[in-house]
């Protein structure tokens, strides 16, 4: 079984550098905390010059596209992204909100803001 690292290394071609790079702090993410989409264009922003801290529409397009490249079962942990708030992937198609919720749960995230994390803060 593949790592979410290596998962990755396998569509590194389809991916734009910036969106590797997101993609590589995406992994980045503890277990049972979710992120928001700003806190990780600020995230990236930090740490490469080409990328813009207001670019959270772009992470969502991202998150998107790494979902139909990886599949919802991609140990990457694109569930544990969600919009300010949204403790309940409500803005999710319904797989991604059914698939997300079964994920959060088996991985304990506590639905309260002590699941939020952003490092930049």
């Amino acid at each position: 079984m593949k790592s979410a690292q290596e998962e990755l290394r396998v569509i590194e071609e389809q991916l734009t550098k910036w969106e590797w790079n997101v993609a590589q702090i995406i992994l980045e993410i503890p277990p049972g905390r979710l992120v928001t989409y700003g806190c990780l264009a600020k995230i990236a922003a930090q740490r490469h010059e080409n990328c813009r801290p207001k670019a959270y529409r772009a992470i969502g397009n991202l998150r998107m596209k790494l979902y139909e490249l990886l599949t919802h079962d991609t140990k990457v942990p694109l569930h544990q992204i969600a919009t300010k708030g949204d403790l309940y992937s409500e803005n999710d198609s319904n797989k991604t909100r059914r698939e997300n919720r079964k994920r959060r749960a088996k991985e304990r995230t506590p639905c309260d803001n002590t699941a939020w994390w952003c490092p930049c803060e």
